[in-house]
Formats: C-alpha cells, sequence, structure tokens
C-alpha cells in the first residue's frame, strides 16, 4: 500500500505491477498532470520506495508531447519492454508507444514511435470535433512465443455510450506489432479500461474497468485471444477499486488495484487515492474468478490474540454468554454487541459465525475501531436477506460532540453478499491505517479508505436475532508509514 507524501492526494493513476529478482516494480500514471510515469519499488507488496520517473513527457509536436498515459510492462529475450499510450492534439488523439530497458530503472524511448494505431477496419480511428480517440492501456501476455497486448478502444459502429471494447495487438519480438479484431467486445459502456489478461486453471481471463459505471468486471475466455465473454457475475472488486493488474508474485497470481475514498481523518476532506494491497485470485470449479485479500504474515506483529471467556471483554448491548469457547449472541430488537477491553490500531480479525436455526440474526459481523460502547466505530455487515454486506461508519459529530446533531450513520460501501445456505459464514477483516478490507468466505467484499478513528475497540455483533461465533481472533500488524495530516 503506498501513500503519496505530496500536496496533491491524487498522484497515483492507472499501474503495471511486475515481479524482477524478488522484488515488485509498479509503474504508474502521476496525476493530475499526466507528465510522467512514476516508478515504486517493494519487497512485501504493501510497503513502497519512490523511484525516480521512468518516462516523461516528449517534445510538443510528439505523438506524447501532450500526456503520457498507462503503461504496460512485459520482458522478452532479456530485455524489457514498456507499451505506453501516447496523448496528442489536448488527448483526442491517443497511440501506442515503446520504451525498453535492460533493468527496469533507465528507460529508452523506441525511435520508431508510434508502434501501434486504430485500425479503421475495426476500431473508432477518425478524430472531429472534441470526440477523443480511445487507444489507451496496454497490458501483454505471452504466449507459444507470441506477445498479446489487449488495449481500451471503441469499435467503429453500433451506438455510441455501447462501443467501448478491448483491442488486440500481436508482436513476435516486441517491437512491430500487428493490429487485430476486437477480443472483447462488452457493448454496454463507453470504455473498457485497463483491459488485462492472465491465464488460471486453464481459462484465459480478462479485467477491466466498465466505464461509465464505475465497476470492475471480468470476462471469460478458452483461448488467448478470446473471444472474452460475460459470466453470471462478473463483478470483481468492491466500488472504488479500479484498474486491477495481473503479477506471479512469489509462485501465485496477485492482483493489484488502485483504491480511492474520502480523506475523513482530518477537516481536510479531499477524495484520497491508494495503491492498495494485493489480492490473490483464484477460480471456483465453476471457473468463476474471486479475488481474496493476500498472506499478511510479513507484517504480523506479536502473536495472535483469541477472544476467549479470559481475555477480557463484555457486552454492550443485546445478551452474550460464553458456551465453552464459543460467543453466543442474541437481540430479539436491533443491535448486540460485544467488545474487547482493549484498542487496538492495526490488525487483522477472523472469526467462524454459524447463525441461529431458529432465529437467526437479520444483521451480523464485525466491529471495530468502536469506542467502548460501540456506539461509534466502523462495522462490516453481513445482511443475507438483502444479499448484501456493508461497510457502515457510525460517529458523533465531529467538531460538537455527541450533544449535538450531526450524528449518525452512513454507508461507505456495498457489495452483494450471497447467503450460506448452511447459515455459517468466515470473516477476515484487516483493518491497516485507512484501509479497511473485508472478505467473507473467502471472497473480497469491502475494501473502503476510511479513518475517523485511529484506535479503537473491537468485537462482534447480530441485529434481530442470534448467531454463535468461534474462533475470533486478532493479530497485530505493524502500522503503515502514512500522511496522515498532510
Amino acid at each position: 500500500m503506498y501513500f503519496i507524501n505530496g500536496i496533491n492526494p491524487n498522484e497515483i493513476g492507472d499501474f503495471e505491477v511486475v515481479a524482477h529478482e524478488g522484488r515488485l516494480h509498479a509503474f504508474y500514471l502521476a496525476l493530475p498532470s499526466h507528465d510522467a510515469i512514476g516508478h515504486l519499488v517493494s519487497d512485501d507488496g504493501i510497503r513502497w520506495d519512490p523511484l525516480p520517473p521512468a518516462l516523461r513527457t516528449g517534445a510538443p509536436d510528439d505523438f506524447d508531447g501532450d500526456q503520457i498515459w498507462t503503461m504496460g510492462v512485459f520482458q522478452k529475450g532479456g530485455i524489457w519492454f514498456m507499451l505506453y499510450t501516447g496523448n496528442e492534439r489536448r488527448g483526442r488523439i491517443q497511440r501506442i508507444g515503446l520504451a525498453t530497458s535492460p533493468d527496469l530503472m533507465t528507460w529508452t524511448k523506441y525511435p520508431g514511435n508510434p508502434v501501434a494505431a486504430p485500425d479503421p477496419r475495426w476500431y473508432e480511428a477518425e478524430q472531429t470535433g472534441n470526440y477523443r480517440i480511445d487507444w489507451r492501456d496496454p497490458h501483454v501476455i505471452e504466449r507459444d512465443g507470441l506477445l498479446h497486448a489487449f488495449l481500451c478502444a471503441r469499435e467503429n459502429a453500433g451506438l455510441l455510450n455501447r462501443r467501448g471494447c478491448a483491442a488486440h495487438l500481436t508482436s513476435a519480438d516486441g517491437y512491430r506489432w500487428e493490429v487485430r479484431p476486437p477480443a472483447c467486445t462488452p457493448r454496454n459502456a463507453y470504455d473498457f479500461e485497463c483491459p488485462s489478461v492472465f491465464e488460471l486453471n486453464g481459462k484465459f481471463y480478462m479485467v477491466a474497468i466498465l466505464g461509465g459505471h464505475g465497476r470492475m468486471v471480468y470476462r471469460v475466455a478458452d483461448r488467448v485471444e478470446g473471444p472474452y465473454l460475460r459470466p453470471p457475475d462478473d463483478s470483481l472488486t468492491p466500488g472504488l477499486n479500479m484498474s486491477v493488474r495481473p503479477c506471479l508474485w512469489q509462485g501465485r497470481l496477485h492482483l493489484f488495484h488502485w483504491g480511492r475514498g474520502q480523506r475523513d481523518w482530518s477537516t481536510w476532506n479531499p477524495t484520497y487515492a491508494t495503491l492498495s494491497s494485493p489480492k490473490v485470485a483464484r477460480a471456483d470449479a465453476e471457473g468463476n474468478l474471486i479475488a481474496e485479500s493476500f498472506d499478511w504474515s510479513p507484517l504480523h506483529r506479536g502473536g495472535r490474540e483469541l477472544l476467549s471467556p479470559r481475555s477480557g471483554g463484555g457486552a454492550s448491548c443485546g445478551e452474550w454468554e460464553w458456551e465453552g469457547e464459543d460467543l453466543v449472541g442474541r437481540s430479539e430488537r436491533g443491535g448486540g454487541i460485544y467488545l474487547t477491553d482493549a484498542d487496538y490500531e492495526d490488525f487483522e480479525l477472523t472469526a467462524e459465525v454459524e447463525l441461529d436455526t431458529a432465529h437467526p440474526a437479520r444483521e451480523f459481523g464485525l466491529a471495530v475501531r468502536a469506542d467502548e460502547t460501540g456506539d461509534q466505530g466502523i462495522f462490516a455487515a453481513c445482511v443475507p436477506g438483502r444479499y448484501a454486506v456493508e461497510l457502515v461508519k457510525l460517529i458523533h459529530n465531529r467538531n460538537r460532540g455527541p450533544e449535538s446533531l450531526g450524528r449518525g450513520r452512513s454507508v461507505l460501501q456495498t457489495f452483494h453478499l450471497p447467503p450460506a445456505p448452511d447459515g455459517r459464514y468466515a470473516l477476515r477483516l484487516i483493518a491497516f491505517g485507512p484501509s479497511v478490507e473485508v472478505n467473507v468466505n473467502g471472497r473480497l467484499v469491502l475494501h473502503a479508505l476510511t479513518l475517523p478513528r485511529r484506535r479503537g475497540r473491537l468485537g462482534v455483533f447480530v441485529e434481530d436475532g442470534g448467531g454463535r461465533f468461534r474462533n475470533v481472533a486478532v493479530q497485530p500488524l505493524q502500522a503503515p508509514a502514512c500522511n496522515w495530516e498532510g
């Protein structure tokens, strides 16, 4: 996770991540200027160090003289290649350029740039008025010695708001690229941004931002060239978590993305962007793509603490009792909350939940960074009856205290959650600085940036029914390096 310390809070845009010699390298679009491709390195996927920019815009008359947009980085024949988006004519024309490097550190632009432009046989290629030609966000995968590039483009026919597609290019050497027909034609969005392809369990998956929908989606194909088709549930990550890029790292396929949210821990409150923690990609038996939180053990601090009758804590509201090592909660009307006595800052919290058979809780989940009563805090709430999971913030008025108006409940994020037929749920929450991510039954369902409270108690809750909690455990984490106030 990377937090910019500069004056502008939105300096990380779309990016690419590659692994080399045990380290991760992230190359990102620098916002808001779009005048450089930034470079970060990391050993653990969480703590990143900045390096000098990899590329900058060209001369005013060059194809990339206006702005540089998203890139794709790959290696072939011992050389690192970067396909990147060049803008000219005030962003109305986009074409693909190329740069090379021996070591990922020093990049040289290819003298034959640009190397690819839209082919009018399949794509919009004529620019008129203020209309923009989309040809950007390349990502490259190699199969059987052939390089395949996928990028954001638009079909040359059809309804204007439904022409967004994933263009397809191929190359044998990384320098000369042939434009081919689209690999994916969703025909339900203006843009199909940052399309990225990877192979998993014999299937090929394309992840992309469904333009205008603010949603990260995926498509599936039997061949790398497509066609990539829509599964029944095509959602990948919750809202404001976009630009997913794959990276094979430490033997597992990881998905990196940026996150965006409100900077609610200071009076200066614009949106805020981070390079978020990586996720692990897996496919279930039906071929559905699932993202879940990765292994945080490199950042563990101290031992894992198991909540038990001997660990301290108690009920704030509702009826709670220990049955052996199980914590059973009931609340006939409204909420029942059980909280620890101790405060925590950065941690991983896990629990197993079994809903009461006769009167199952209509809502249940985890409470973190709460006050001593749970009247304030962050709540990861599962609501099976609405097929939903929500990240809820409860606070008093920041400036005037609990005796004034302005307190209340706000839903920071929501996602869909199919009910478990057996009423059993495995919950996992990671609170790391302003980042809160939640997994239910092995799937990432929430990931938001919020920090109205830096420290607080944690616990579990039920509403309008009962549930049994087992193996409730907290693992403290090392604190992130964050720009808390600036």
